[in-house]
């Protein structure tokens, strides 16, 4: 769906803007929307490029997938992780299934 907006713009780039319009057949609305989607590009390698020297300058971190997973992992006392497991809960969102390690050779009873 569009929404119009209003904007106010210096007359010689409304000049231009009707040139380009009327050589490429085409509406104001559709040489403004063209001309919007290709700066967003340059607005994605500005904020890109912030991103990293906010980084080289220590001012973020960054996180690996394993690590925002564990963060966001919910935690319980032991108390609480017992009682669920005991009374037949699903405890596997609190455990961190990364670390688990399959075991070998192990007896049935």
């Amino acid at each position: 769906m569009k929404k119009s907006i209003n904007i106010w713009m210096d007359e010689t780039l409304l000049t231009d803007l009707d040139a380009y319009a009327q050589e490429l057949a085409h509406s104001r609305t559709y040489i403004i929307e063209k001309a919007v989607i290709s700066y967003f590009d340059t607005l994605d390698e500005m904020i890109s490029d912030k991103r990293i020297d906010e980084l080289k300058a220590g001012k973020s971190e960054v996180y690996s997938l394993e690590e925002l997973k564990r963060s966001m992992m919910k935690t319980i006392t032991a108390k609480e992780f017992d009682e669920k497991f005991d009374n037949g809960k699903d405890v596997s969102e609190y455990l961190d299934f990364s670390k688990a390690k399959k075991l070998k050779n192990i007896q049935k009873k």
